[in-house]
């Protein structure tokens, strides 16, 4: 059993890098990719990979401040993406642990739940409010073309940190040398 370190400094390193990855993907590259009106909600996307990867009051930041750097950069109402990332980043997040260590089932779901949850209630918000055209167009041509996206997505960022399918290790988890391969541990009998 590996013991896990909590390292501050590299925690808010990457937390920054996240930031500002989410700032320069948001603004300049999402809004130029679209499956009909749908678009990637990166912000979400950060808020909830941040939330998987440490939970408890970190997530729960996260999810607020991803949430309304979003509506202050869309036409919606401004507040409502920062409490739905805030209420799913402390829901995904509830046990304060690492669920990047359950493997990429552990992370896809509870994913794919909040994911589906976010952008519906968004969607039929918009509609509520007047900013949409009407339930069909919303739900059909902008929640799930962006749901669809979102989790290709997600995948996508899976992918790139790390995350195999079918392992339970991950790049936030410490990983065990191979002591049959080493040239210090000599052969198996």
């Amino acid at each position: 059993m590996a013991m896990q370190v909590n390292d501050s400094n590299k925690t808010r390193k990457a937390l920054l890098i996240a930031a500002a990855l989410c700032f320069v993907l948001h603004l300049a590259i999402v809004p130029n990719i679209a499956l009909f009106d749908g678009h990637i909600n990166v912000c979400m996307i950060v808020a909830l990979y941040i939330a998987l990867s440490t939970g408890g009051k970190t997530g729960v930041i996260a999810g607020f401040v991803a949430g309304l750097f979003f509506d202050l950069t869309t036409t919606g109402p401004v507040g409502l993406m920062a409490f739905e990332l805030t209420i799913a980043s402390y829901f995904v997040g509830l046990e304060g642990r690492n669920r990047f260590a359950d493997g990429f089932g552990g992370v896809l779901r509870p994913f794919l739940i909040a994911c589906v949850s976010i952008e519906l209630v968004y969607g039929l918000t918009m509609v509520l409010t007047g900013n949409s055209h009407n339930i069909l167009y919303t739900f059909g041509l902008h929640s799930i073309p962006a749901i669809v996206l979102d989790c290709v997505a997600f995948v996508i960022v899976l992918l790139l940190s790390g995350l195999r399918t079918g392992s339970a290790a991950s790049s936030f988890s410490v990983k065990r040398p191979d002591r049959s391969s080493g040239h210090f541990f000599g052969k198996k009998l």
